[in-house]
Formats: structure tokens, C-alpha cells, sequence
């Protein structure tokens, strides 16, 4: 460290902003709107754990489904976004995970924290004995109760290694995960 000033300049930069738009300028960024989708998803579901922490259970419940919706109307989810999918699925597990106050003390309430902060910061988390971006080796990666739908089993069954969640759970990690269930199905120590 040296107690030299240095003065440093740079480029004045400039942005121009055109009178009218093109066709083209019009055309949603499917990038961009996936990434939207994705901080919107962790805004509804810090939205509805706050209303079901107030015992609003019906209300959190509504909201997860009325933005669900709203997430399946969008650009990217229309073109079959894996990303969009998989969000889709966990607010939807999310709001199953609210059905009443003991389901939601029990396990909606660690679920919708998890997946909130996961969906906050593109992290992979792991829930009990899921993770984001495992594959499903067989029946030994379950899902806790999954509802079984479609977008569920897609988003949480074996196609998670599509590039729909290379941003949250890396290789290595699902690597982990599976070994850590193999020992435990093996010792006996299966963990819930």
C-alpha cells in the first residue's frame, strides 16, 4: 500500500434515448424477463409468508395463486421458460404448504423461507431431501408431499438438469446432495 495519488479520468458516455421505437425495440428481452419473473416469484412468496404469519392463511394462499397466473402470462413463460416453470411449481408448492396452520408451522413455513431466499439471490438451496437442479436417481430424491403435476415433476424430477436451473444448483452440488442420501439410505438414517 502506498500513499500515492493517482487521478484517474475517463470517458464521458452518452446514452441516447430515440423519439420512436421500432418494432424490434418493442420485442420483450426473454432474458430479462425471466430474471423479472424470478424476483417477482421471491416478492410473492415473502409477500404471502408475511400474510401467513398473521394467520391469513387464505389470503397468502390467493395471492401465491393469483401470481402464478400472472407468472404464466408473461413472454417467457409462454415460450416454455424452464426457469418460469420450475417458479411456477415452487410458489405452487409453496401455497400447498399453507393449506392450514400446522401444515404451514410444520413445513411452509421453512419452505417459503428457503425458496425465498433462493429465488432472492439465484442460490440453490436444499429442502429436506430435495435440491434445486438434482436429478432424481430413482426414488430416493423425493419431494416431500409433491402434488404430482406436470410442471412439478418437471421442474423437481428428472429434467431439473436442463439449463433452467444452471443458475441456482451446480453440479457439484447435486453431486453432494446424492451422496450424502446414498450413505443415509444405506446407514438407515434416512433424513425427512
Amino acid at each position: 500500500m502506498s500513499k500515492e495519488i493517482a487521478q484517474v479520468e475517463g470517458d464521458l458516455v452518452e446514452i441516447q434515448r430515440p423519439i420512436s421505437l421500432s418494432p424490434s425495440d418493442m420485442m420483450v428481452n426473454l432474458d430479462v424477463d425471466r430474471q423479472k419473473n424470478r424476483l417477482r416469484a421471491a416478492e410473492s412468496i415473502a409477500e404471502a409468508q408475511q400474510m401467513a404469519e398473521t394467520g391469513n392463511l387464505i389470503g397468502a394462499r390467493d395471492l401465491l395463486a393469483r401470481r402464478r397466473t400472472d407468472l404464466l402470462a408473461t413472454a417467457s413463460a409462454q415460450a416454455g421458460d424452464g426457469l418460469c416453470m420450475w417458479l411456477e411449481a415452487d410458489m405452487k408448492e409453496t401455497e400447498r404448504r399453507m393449506g392450514n396452520q400446522q401444515l404451514y408451522q410444520q413445513a411452509g413455513r421453512a419452505f417459503a423461507l428457503s425458496g425465498m431466499s433462493s429465488h432472492a439471490s439465484q442460490r440453490a438451496t436444499t429442502r429436506g431431501k430435495m435440491v434445486a437442479g438434482a436429478k432424481a436417481p430413482s426414488e430416493s430424491f423425493s419431494f416431500g408431499a409433491a402434488t404430482g403435476s406436470v410442471a412439478q415433476s418437471a421442474a423437481f424430477g428428472s429434467v431439473a438438469q436442463s439449463a433452467a436451473f444452471g443458475a441456482y444448483a451446480t453440479p457439484n452440488m447435486a453431486n453432494m446432495v446424492s451422496k450424502s442420501q446414498q450413505l443415509n439410505k444405506t446407514e438407515g438414517n434416512t433424513p425427512n
